[in-house]
């Protein structure tokens, strides 16, 4: 399974990989990027199934993903990583921190939950997209996504976002939407053996603060950090999140 990924940097830093949310492509990281690079070397790609890579047959699990990341790990010759997923990329890192810890420095995972909705809600979703199209959700989607201040303040950037959003093919998305349905570690979290950092966003309802405090304390070697945002945090607060990375991962 090859991967549409982009490398940047200097190839001496250390590597810091990017895992992205449902619905989104490797550019969500584009305004924090340039805000990295004098210190890590940045590796970010789109998942299975969604953006340019290629859409598989089947439904997709939260291990398959996993083996995907070590995929491309393998095929970059990159040994190790600190490691950022946001979301559904945030259970991607749950995932490594359990199953490949000696491939992680260090782990960041944002704007995501030990375990992500409940399955009739996301049988809901796929029905619903099934019918009606990735289009037909894209107006409630943005709203979880961004606070009102952020959609009144940056129409232009919106454009693109839902451009991004809406290259992704239903069978994608509706395969990812099985794998964070079917995702859960809870019972799991405290055999993460990794230096954990938690980022939240203080207005995110998808993936909530008191979601965020409960695997900061289940995590042995952890800490949170709340950003003043919804879930797509990194694209509302560049500026914040960078920062916010490079205070834990230096």
């Amino acid at each position: 399974m090859r991967l549409h990924l982009k490398m940047e940097g200097d190839s001496r830093l250390p590597t810091l990989a990017f895992s992205n949310s449902l619905g989104a492509s490797l550019h969500i990281w584009d305004e924090v990027v340039p805000l990295l690079t004098p210190h890590f070397r940045i590796l970010r790609y789109d998942t299975r199934g969604m953006a340019k890579t290629e859409v598989t047959p089947g439904l997709y699990t939260i291990d398959q993903l996993g083996q995907d990341f070590l995929g491309m790990l393998d095929e970059q010759g990159v040994e190790k990583v600190h490691f950022c997923g946001l979301s559904m990329g945030g259970l991607i890192g749950q995932w490594m921190g359990l199953h490949a810890p000696e491939r992680i420095h260090q782990l960041v995972l944002s704007n995501t939950a030990a375990k992500i909705g409940t399955e009739n809600r996301w049988n809901a979703r796929i029905r619903f997209i099934q019918r009606k199209g990735l289009e037909a959700i894209w107006e409630g989607t943005q709203e979880v996504w961004f606070r009102e201040n952020y959609l009144q303040q940056h129409k232009q950037k919106l454009g693109a976002i839902k451009k991004m959003f809406l290259q992704n093919k239903v069978e994608g998305y509706v395969a990812c939407c099985a794998a964070i349905r079917d995702a859960d570690f809870r019972e799991k979290l405290p055999y993460i053996p990794l230096p954990t950092l938690i980022i939240a966003g203080e207005e995110d309802t998808a993936t909530t603060v008191k979601e965020a405090i409960f695997m900061q304390e289940k995590i042995p070697n952890s800490e949170l950090v709340v950003l003043a945002a919804r879930h797509i945090s990194c694209i509302e607060q560049p500026e914040a999140f960078a920062n916010t990375l490079i205070n834990f991962l230096t």
